[in-house]
């Protein structure tokens, strides 16, 4: 997989997507009892979203969390890069259509994107709860925030 030190994955400009808010939805991964996920937003589509999520890892990708964790004494990074989706998704606002209720991802010690470990391939992720959703603004408007 390619690695970009200023943005998350995009799906091939030839392949077309009807949903702007497709891609690979990079996360930072913290707690232990109560696991959250906190999407790394950028202020361009389709990652200009906040977004913290309670999830529950699969027993396998737990169990691995917490071996990384006892070995590196806590002082780690951990991040999520789970595959492709819709992050709008994750609200139920069809109900024709539920929200994503579960994800696959890799668990990697340290940043995705920046040569982390994966300790977990393809762990399975279960959304308990969406904490926080709120779409932020583009790059004309990040200026706002300084």
């Amino acid at each position: 997989m390619e690695s970009h030190s200023t943005e998350h994955h995009h799906p091939p400009p030839d392949q077309p997507h009807t949903d702007a808010a497709i891609g690979v939805h990079g996360m930072l991964l913290v707690g232990e009892a109560a696991v959250y996920l906190s999407h790394l937003p950028m202020f361009m589509a389709p990652h200009n979203f906040q977004v913290i999520l309670q999830v529950s890892l699969d027993a396998d990708a737990s169990r691995r969390l917490a071996d990384s964790r006892a070995r590196f004494n806590h002082d780690k990074l951990y991040t999520v890069e789970p595959e492709e989706f819709s992050i709008v998704d994750l609200l139920a606002d069809d109900p024709a259509k539920p929200a994503v209720a579960a994800f696959k991802a890799n668990i990697v010690r340290g940043h995705f994107e920046k040569g982390g470990d994966v300790i977990a391939a393809g762990a399975r992720v279960t959304v308990d709860e969406v904490i926080h959703f709120e779409e932020l603004g583009r790059a004309d408007k990040a200026a706002e925030l300084e």
